[in-house]
């Protein structure tokens, strides 16, 4: 019953709004810090010149950020065909929203992407040994595609954006490979980077957690601002987490 009721009140835009309030005080009161509200407070924070999700699929984190962006723009990009063509339909009538059928990672060209019977953990990686292990069913390879790469740096200065980016990674263990292409963006444009981050070696040639953390807050000067309940398996190990890291000289 109370899904029911959750979903009814998510159904409308009023009723919507005053339910995701409602729910972010519920949560802050708990002790419970939700993404997504840690997202809306960095970009009225910042008021960042455009809104990068990088690994849209099919738009369910573009639908989320549409709700507090105001007129901030949203980028998604999504490189595998058959996605991509779901999310250019879902967003076509938003002029706000700006689709492209790119994988952002360390080179300019084109790459193999591995495709998975769940397709949002279709990967520029092969699998490693804990989705062959754990979530064999889930990340079973049932084929590849070629898709066309950019770096982010090439992207971000072709774009004709100025001023700073909040981004949103999904990459499925391929976020070192991103990181790798944007150092220019990263050292100067990035507000705020969210990212799910691998623990468990679920992708080979994945970047972990701890390395990834070590490089932004080393090499680009941002703090941990949060780290999300992980995705463990049947016997509590934890396998991936979702983090938040903000830039120092903007907070």
């Amino acid at each position: 019953m109370l899904h029911l009721i959750h979903r009814a009140l998510l159904a409308t835009p009023l009723t919507r709004r005053l339910h995701r309030k409602s729910l972010v005080y519920i949560k802050q009161s708990l002790g419970y810090s939700d993404p997504y509200d840690d997202i809306e407070a960095v970009v009225q924070s910042t008021k960042p010149s455009a809104i990068l999700d990088i690994g849209s699929h099919i738009g369910k984190t573009i639908h989320r950020m549409s709700e507090f962006r105001g007129h901030t723009p949203i980028h998604g990009f999504e490189p595998t065909p058959d996605s991509f063509k779901k999310l250019k339909k879902r967003f076509q009538k938003d002029r706000l929203v700006s689709v492209h059928q790119l994988a952002l990672s360390d080179r300019t060209g084109t790459c193999i992407i591995q495709c998975n019977k769940n397709e949002q953990t279709n990967s520029l990686l092969q699998n490693g040994c804990g989705n062959n292990e754990i979530l064999a069913e889930a990340t079973r390879n049932v084929g590849t595609v070629e898709v066309p790469t950019m770096t982010l740096d090439q992207w971000f200065f072709e774009s004709g954006i100025h001023g700073g980016i909040v981004i949103k990674c999904d990459v499925q263990g391929a976020e070192g490979l991103m990181l790798a292409g944007a150092e220019k963006v990263f050292s100067s444009n990035v507000y705020a980077f969210y990212s799910e981050a691998q623990i468990a070696p679920m992708y080979e040639e994945q970047i972990a957690f701890h390395e990834l953390n070590r490089r932004l807050t080393t090499d680009f000067d941002f703090s941990l601002a949060n780290i999300y309940p992980c995705f463990r398996d049947q016997s509590g190990r934890a396998l991936q987490t979702d983090a938040l890291w903000i830039r120092n000289d903007k907070f």
